[in-house]
């Protein structure tokens, strides 16, 4: 089923729920093998961060735990692996803040929990933007993905119930104010969109855009870099299909709706199949 599902590489897909409990069943083998090497851990769908008193100790478990692994058909990708200190990793996971219940009369979906505050959503971004060989990875990078979709989503309701401007609207306007992350956004886009080896980084750049005006950038200069580079990349025949989706704008959701044959035919489609049905060609 795997290998129906994806082409030969490191790791395995993570498309839907149904994929993540298969993951989990194999993980909770994995689970034992290193609870019982190291059993300070945890794990977020196959990013495990294991915490010991010194980088040597750390080293020594991680040698045995790859030895583990290897005798019953394992293998860690060498590319996601990292040695950082507690305090990077606490410094990280602590500057994320849950949004402030709102005072009203009805439930606005946005004041929810799940929905970190604006500021601290963009201040984690860019830490993650100033040093991404240590935080733009699947664990890390995939949790401030996972709140930036959940910012959307509540906006998409906060918009059609009329109520006040979403998180997300508040993030896209802190982000189009800071000329120097969107330059760091640039030169990202520029790096990673020069082969294939840096896709999910790409694509997570890519994604992180959506929250981005390009049009509204006060900086002309800036406006332009940043225009050009996302043109560059849909018509760079060299990177991935899915990539040049990511890189058009993002259509307004009115002009996306469709009728119910028409999203059950799209749930027939692959992944690039169905980005391309509703971004065009």
């Amino acid at each position: 089923m795997l290998r129906a599902l994806v082409a030969p590489g490191n790791g395995m897909p993570f498309l839907n729920d149904s994929l993540f409990f298969l993951g989990n069943a194999y993980f909770s083998e994995v689970d034992k093998i290193i609870a019982r090497r190291a059993p300070n851990f945890i794990r977020f769908a196959d990013d495990y961060k294991i915490f010991g008193p010194s980088s040597a100790s750390l080293e020594s478990q991680f040698e045995i735990i790859q030895s583990d692994l290897k005798a019953i058909g394992f293998e860690t990708n060498d590319k996601k692996i990292w040695l950082g200190s507690g305090e990077d990793y606490l410094d990280a996971v602590s500057k994320m803040k849950y949004g402030a219940t709102q005072e009203s009369d009805y439930a606005d979906s946005a004041v929810q929990p799940g929905v970190y505050e604006p500021s601290s959503m963009l201040g984690s971004i860019k830490t993650c933007l100033a040093k991404p060989e240590d935080y733009l990875h699947q664990g890390f990078g995939r949790l401030q993905m996972g709140a930036i979709r959940r910012m959307r989503a509540t906006a998409i309701y906060s918009d059609a119930k009329g109520y006040w401007a979403s998180p997300d609207n508040q993030f896209g306007q802190l982000l189009l104010g800071d000329p120097a992350t969107i330059t760091t956004i640039c030169h990202l886009l520029e790096e990673y969109s020069q082969n294939n080896d840096n896709t999910w980084r790409l694509l997570w750049i890519l994604y992180l855009c959506k929250d981005l005006d390009a049009q509204s950038i006060s900086d002309a200069n800036l406006k332009a870099r940043l225009i050009s580079i996302l043109n560059r990349i849909q018509t760079n025949q060299t990177l991935s299909v899915v990539c040049r989706i990511w890189a058009k704008a993002m259509p307004d959701y009115p002009g996306i709706q469709k009728s119910l044959a028409e999203i059950e035919e799209l749930h027939t489609l692959d992944y690039a199949d169905r980005g391309q049905s509703c971004y065009g060609t």
